[in-house]
């Protein structure tokens, strides 16, 4: 059998195995008359929250740790001990599905040193209450801008967008900026589609001329997806971060979550197992700024 043919096969048992997962959630919202997510106005999508709201905080070390995960909304008993033991001693954590319940505020304001800055991209019910989901940025440093992108496709059925934030940070020693972006991508849609939200980030990060970093879960599940993005990365100067062993979360043995670089040296990389805390394995690099 021919590796394209395995491939196609290997594609049309993910589409299946979406097409599911969709007709069973119609199936739930119908059942339990669930309400459907809200999508916030362009003025209500930032928050800020956490200690650290020093202004002139900037960036003095030409050593940073930075830290990726998918943190599945805080639904994990254990989620709270993973993220800070996981977490500590990062300079810039880059996090997606967080939820702004009681719970995960009240982590984010009081048991870490970061800021976090935060973009909504929906409002998800919880019964009769609502709560914000989407994208954050933990840093030691205050940004100097902190802006977002909501996703111009959406997810079928519940509609929904896709968010990316972005943030620039001053550096101590040198006059240009770091910007950082953690995106959440679509997810059960089609290669152009996951293309276009991409493309649309990319048009942001292109005018950026000093150092990089972009992180997150892409949702990357089929080969074509990884060769998008990869394509994009390259037009942007940017490289892939490796991990030895990659124990990423996969789906159809593709790796979902990245974290690709532009001005730096990579010192090293791991990926963090952390199964009691999200059903996504957290990423760690060091980085030197060059």
């Amino acid at each position: 059998m021919s590796s394209k043919t395995k491939n196609n096969q290997k594609l049309g048992r993910t589409m299946i195995r979406i097409v599911i997962f969709v007709t069973v959630l119609i199936s739930v919202l119908v059942a339990t008359e669930k309400k459907l997510p809200t999508i916030p106005e362009d003025s209500a999508v930032l928050a800020t929250l956490g200690k650290n709201n020093n202004p002139y905080a900037t960036i003095s070390s030409k050593t940073i740790k930075v830290f990726a995960w998918n943190i599945y909304k805080g639904r994990k008993d254990n989620w709270r001990n993973d993220f800070l033991k996981n977490s500590a001693g990062h300079d810039i954590l880059l996090l997606q599905e967080a939820y702004l319940d009681p719970a995960m505020i009240s982590v984010f304001e009081h048991d870490t040193p970061y800021r976090f800055d935060f973009a909504a991209s929906f409002l998800d019910y919880d019964g009769d209450n609502i709560f914000p989901t989407g994208v954050a940025i933990g840093s030691l440093a205050t940004p100097k801008e902190i802006a977002f992108l909501r996703s111009s496709g959406r997810e079928p059925v519940i509609s929904t967008p896709k968010m990316t934030i972005l943030a620039k940070y001053d550096l101590a020693f040198s006059s240009k900026q770091l910007m950082v972006a953690t995106i959440h991508a679509l997810n059960f849609v089609s290669t152009d589609k996951l293309e276009a939200q991409l493309t649309e980030v990319a048009q942001v990060l292109s005018t950026h001329k000093g150092p990089l970093i972009w992180a997150g879960d892409f949702n990357t599940w089929s080969m074509a997806k990884l060769i998008v993005l990869d394509k994009i990365m390259a037009r942007l100067g940017m490289r892939t971060v490796f991990f030895n062993p990659d124990i990423r979360s996969r789906l159809s043995g593709n790796p979902l979550d990245h974290i690709y670089v532009r001005g730096f040296e990579v010192l090293s990389s791991s990926v963090i197992d952390a199964p009691d805390g999200s059903d996504h394995q957290a990423l760690s690099a060091t980085l030197r700024f060059r």
